[in-house]
């Protein structure tokens, strides 16, 4: 039996419904934001079914997002707690927080 780790799932990002996911067996794990314009993403939930928690999956949903803004010169609002403690982790990604 193998073991899921976060660095083999495959993150997509849909931008018409504004949010990265992973497909995992019958759900999504996923990172939800609002677009305001070429200003800002507002990350607003991360979800992550019970049983793939604690992988390390919504961090990896909150990084390609992040990584996302960085690539299109915006900058993040974290609603979500998560993807704020996220951010406080990772000090390298403070630059993009407004």
């Amino acid at each position: 039996m193998s073991t899921l780790t976060a660095s083999h799932l495959r993150i997509v990002h849909d931008l018409f419904h504004k949010l990265f996911y992973i497909k995992l067996r019958n759900s999504n794990a996923e990172l939800r934001y609002v677009r305001h314009a070429d200003q800002y993403l507002d990350f607003t939930a991360t979800s992550v079914p019970r049983e793939f928690r604690n992988l390390g999956i919504a961090g990896q949903l909150v990084e390609a997002g992040l990584i996302f803004a960085r690539e299109q010169n915006m900058k993040v609002k974290t609603t979500c707690s998560y993807a704020a403690d996220y951010v406080k982790r990772h000090p390298e990604y403070k630059d993009l927080i407004i």
